[in-house]
């Protein structure tokens, strides 16, 4: 089981970096230079948020001046952010195995491998090809999770209601504030806490037309569950529209039938305890 964990982690970090190992500006492969990197930045590696659906910011990572450099682009190639920090927990790095197993990493390359950007600055997931670590910029100072043992790898982050995010990883799932203190251990599978909408700290809404729900993340139960109708014929949702105005829930769903017919079903629900409203 530890080698198959072992082999996971090596191949999620490289399914999700491009590795680009020049070391001069004018050897980067063609498809790093469309970014424009600082001059003097090496050993780049290149993947993408993976919460976008087709994936559309780049997270590109490598070494700067001695440091650890990260950035992000939009699908213009446009930089949403820099950043700059030192690698203070050195080249070689242990990771922890199952049945007491260790094994000592040799750091030639490091991945970011998400990030979520606040009003007061942004939080990154580091990858070290097996540990990893999280960098906090919010309110104005550098703070730091490190992670390397099996079962706390963390492989992305999900962003919670401004004053909260949520780190998933490889077999636990836990909850921070914003000064990275950890809150709680959630009790549900990444599947599900990625499609929830956050209602407020502890609570969020699962939509899976035509059944909405709303599940507390600290403990997994449902608070309420809707059913908006039975349908006898197969269909699928082209659009959807939720929007979310104080204590009441706006749903817009386009829904495509088999045969090819059409139709648009729009409904409204109390957010407290999921009636439906007239």
């Amino acid at each position: 089981m530890n080698k198959l964990l072992t082999l996971s982690i090596i191949a999620f970090f490289s399914v999700f970096c491009l590795q680009a190992c020049s070391k001069e500006d004018d050897n980067q492969d063609e498809f790093l230079k469309e970014f424009n990197l600082p001059k003097g930045v090496t050993k780049v590696t290149v993947g993408w948020k993976n919460d976008d659906n087709p994936s559309k910011n780049a997270l590109l990572a490598g070494f700067l001046d001695g440091n650890m450099w990260f950035a992000a682009y939009n699908d213009k190639k446009e930089q949403i952010f820099e950043y700059t920090a030192p690698m203070i927990r050195g080249f070689k790095q242990k990771f922890y195995l199952e049945f007491g197993e260790v094994e000592e990493r040799n750091i030639d390359f490091i991945g970011l491998g998400d990030f979520i950007m606040k009003d007061d600055g942004i939080i990154l997931l580091v990858n070290y090809g097996g540990p990893s670590e999280i960098i906090s910029t919010l309110r104005g100072k550098e703070k730091r999770i490190y992670y390397n043992k099996y079962d706390n790898s963390v492989i992305s982050l999900k962003n919670w209601n401004n004053e909260y995010f949520i780190t998933l990883g490889y077999k636990n799932h836990f909850l921070l504030d914003n000064n990275c203190n950890e809150i709680k251990k959630i009790p549900l599978d990444d599947y599900l806490i990625n499609k929830l909408i956050p209602i407020d700290n502890i609570s969020g809404l699962e939509v899976s037309y035509p059944s909405v729900s709303l599940v507390n993340i600290t403990n997994g139960d449902y608070i309420w569950y809707y059913r908006h109708k039975e349908y006898s014929e197969e269909f699928i949702i082209k659009n959807k529209l939720i929007n979310i105005n104080g204590d009441i829930i706006n749903f817009t769903f386009d829904i495509v039938y088999r045969n090819g017919d059409k139709e648009r079903e729009s409904f409204k629900l109390n957010i407290e305890d999921g009636s439906l409203i007239e």
